[in-house]
């Protein structure tokens, strides 16, 4: 598992031993989807403004899309263990929540102007 992480962590993640040693395994794939987040970032800047303008003149109508260029993110993401369906869930639960409590602060609001 070692010889699998510590590649990534002193390359692409630029992390210490002494770092990588503090980090549990939650925050080391925490830090490992920032960095493909910040990758597929970069690589859709290069896609929109370098790749895409010189298909497009080359090729004409017969260029590929963009969809075309980063299908290879959906094959990638098909993964067992989906993280946005995790973030999806507390986004719903969280929302569900504020919403509660937006309404239990109105009906207070509510009453407080009725005894007035």
């Amino acid at each position: 598992m070692i010889a699998m992480i510590e590649p990534v962590a002193y390359g692409e993640l630029k992390l210490t031993p002494s770092t990588l040693g503090e980090l549990t395994m939650k925050e080391f794939n925490a830090l490992v989807n920032g960095y493909v987040r910040r990758r597929d970032s970069f690589e859709n800047l290069l896609i929109l403004r370098c790749a895409l303008p010189v298909y497009s003149s080359m090729l004409g109508e017969k260029a590929p899309t963009f969809d075309d260029l980063t299908a290879y993110r959906k094959l990638r993401d098909k993964r067992p263990e989906k993280h946005d369906s995790r973030y999806e869930s507390d986004v719903k639960y969280w929302s569900k929540k504020l919403d509660e409590l937006e309404r239990k602060d109105k009906c207070l609001k509510a009453k407080k102007s009725k005894q007035k």
